[in-house]
């Protein structure tokens, strides 16, 4: 995560997790936010490989003590095609053509967060 110098004062803590992941807590107005950066294991990754990136993600999210928001963001290596029936709840706008498993795992992420009680919706 890149920010400018000046900015840097608001940052409360920060938290290397992996090599894949990145957290980062810090005040926008009066708000706290946490920060979940990502770069996810590529589609053609061991299953292994992507099962673990997952697991650790759900653990870190579960584990927050930020009261405000949370914002995951990242590259997840996913394609999630456009199947609002399926996965309505989470996805919100076109999405594509095709999906891949990276695709369908960041659905399930963002759906078992939502039976949680926290909404997330992946951009349109």
């Amino acid at each position: 995560i890149f920010m400018a110098n000046e900015l840097a004062v608001y940052i409360k803590e920060w938290k290397s997790i992996s090599e894949r992941m990145l957290v980062v807590r810090r005040k926008i107005s009066e708000e706290w936010v946490c920060f979940v950066q990502v770069y996810a294991p590529t589609e053609d990754s061991l299953v292994e490989e992507k099962e673990d990136f997952f697991d650790t993600l759900q653990e870190t999210v579960s584990s927050l003590q930020c009261k405000g928001r949370v914002i995951i963001m990242g590259d997840f290596n996913a394609r999630v095609r456009n199947r609002r029936g399926e996965w309505s709840e989470v996805i919100e706008g076109c999405g594509e053509e095709t999906h891949n498993d990276n695709g369908r795992r960041l659905l399930e992420f963002c759906a078992s967060k939502w039976d949680d009680g926290i909404q997330y919706l992946l951009p349109a």
